[in-house]
């Protein structure tokens, strides 16, 4: 009997936190092998070791698209959570090659980034105006956030020695 996709997925994530993963990329990595263990349930395959081949994951990428109505940025993020589990399964020795080698993920539209308008920005930096310890902090994350484009998760990691 091959391992289920579910009982390595657990592994997998193991793995990942020892890597340092951020805890989304470890959300979005497992949903992705989720969905697919779903949809091969839906589709009367056994989600585990066997499942994994390149016509099952053609169907799940065309599921995706056809009768989930994802969009193809969307469709991105879980074919690279599924492929990087892929090539895991290759490092680990559970496949001999990744059945998603060579496959072209859909192609991510680049989607426009809303821009704060200046009298937003303004606003929500007079909401942090004082002369308190909160208010002067508050307002240092919005102008890192501003000057810097990182992402939150990001900003709330820095250090006193990273700055």
């Amino acid at each position: 009997m091959t391992d289920s996709l579910e009982s390595l997925a657990a592994s997998f994530r193991r793995d990942l936190r020892a890597d340092g993963k951020a805890d989304r990329t470890l959300i979005i990595y497992g949903q992705s092998i989720r969905f697919f263990s779903d949809w091969c349930a839906k589709a009367g395959i056994a989600a585990d070791l066997a499942a994994l081949t390149r016509p099952n994951v053609r169907n799940w990428m065309v599921y995706l698209r056809d009768d989930c109505g994802l969009s193809d940025g969307t469709r991105h993020t879980r074919f690279a959570g599924l492929r990087r589990f892929c090539r895991w399964c290759v490092a680990e020795e559970f496949l001999d090659r990744s059945p998603m080698d060579g496959m072209e993920a859909p192609e991510a539209d680049a989607a426009d980034v809303p821009v704060l308008p200046d009298e937003d920005v303004s606003a929500l930096l007079r909401a942090c105006g004082g002369k308190d310890l909160i208010a002067r902090r508050d307002e240092a994350i919005f102008r890192m956030l501003f000057d810097t484009g990182m992402r939150i998760s990001e900003c709330a990691g820095v250090l006193l020695d990273d700055l």
